[in-house]
């Protein structure tokens, strides 16, 4: 599929409120567990794997999907199309980073199969890296950039101000991603919560205010479970997707306690659970 091809399904599984994203910015996880997880949301049919700004993590992640979309009709899920490949970073890591080091990974990665970036936002100060951010703009031309943000750093109104900032002075082309956790409660029905009403508050303060703004994605992370989007809708908080993220690793723990991924009548049905997701 031609990149502008790409580019338009992705943007067309945002406005149709149909991607749904695998975080897999894990630390210290092991590295045959993390494929594991990524082959097993591949052939479900997630939209999208995101992933730690790393060379040799792209390369991985491009090979087993490779592998998924191969043996997917093992598992009798033969219309999944390849994931959209994302790389993400805290601000806080890039920083203080050499701008040509930050540069070199970002080629490398792009040129290996990584089609866009994701800024994990915990500084106050989002203007620190924004010589960083001008390169993520040319290395990834004509590509939105996410930007992932929570409460746990930054007040609703320091949110506001950085969409704001991102938006008039690095890219025009963004994405929202809200995640809901919490650093002193890891309790997921409460991130998902958290995640929710942190949409809200961006909606109502910034989406519904500013015309501008009115058609920038929103996805939500954190404590995401099956209750995620019907909570979303009762509420009535738009969004445009979903992030698994701690969800997908703390149920891949208790699917490996008692099953094992080298048996492929246990990941079929565990497929055909996290299917039921990808709505």
């Amino acid at each position: 599929m031609a990149k502008i091809d790409r580019l338009n399904s992705f943007k067309n599984k945002l406005s149709e409120k149909s991607f749904y994203k695998l975080d897999c910015y894990f630390d210290n996880y092991d590295i045959n567990k993390l494929t594991s997880l990524i082959y097993i949301y591949v052939i479900a049919g997630v939209s999208a794997i995101d992933l730690k700004l790393d060379l040799d993590s792209v390369i991985k992640a491009k090979e087993t999907i490779s592998k998924a979309l191969n043996n997917s009709n093992e598992f009798g899920n033969s219309k999944i199309n390849s994931p959209f490949l994302i790389v993400s970073c805290y601000s806080s890591n890039i920083v203080n980073m050499d701008i040509d080091e930050f540069s070199r990974i970002l080629i490398s990665c792009e040129s290996k199969g990584a089609e866009f970036f994701e800024l994990h936002n915990d500084l106050t100060d989002i203007n620190l890296i924004k010589d960083k951010l001008l390169i993520v703009k040319e290395v990834f031309t004509f590509k939105p950039i996410s930007i992932s943000i929570s409460r746990d750093k930054l007040s609703n109104s320091s949110i506001v101000e950085q969409i704001k900032y991102l938006r008039a002075n690095i890219q025009k082309d963004i994405i929202i991603e809200v995640d809901g956790s919490e650093e002193e409660n890891n309790n997921e029905y409460n991130a998902t919560l958290q995640s929710i009403s942190t949409a809200d508050i961006i909606q109502k303060q910034l989406l519904k205010k500013e015309i501008a703004f009115r058609k920038i994605p929103i996805l939500l992370s954190g404590g995401t479970n099956s209750l995620t989007v019907e909570l979303a809708e009762e509420c009535n908080v738009h969004f445009n997707g979903i992030t698994f993220s701690d969800y997908a690793r703390n149920d891949f723990e208790e699917f490996l306690k008692f099953h094992s991924v080298d048996n492929d009548f246990e990941i079929k049905n565990y497929i055909k659970k996290i299917k039921n997701l990808i709505l």
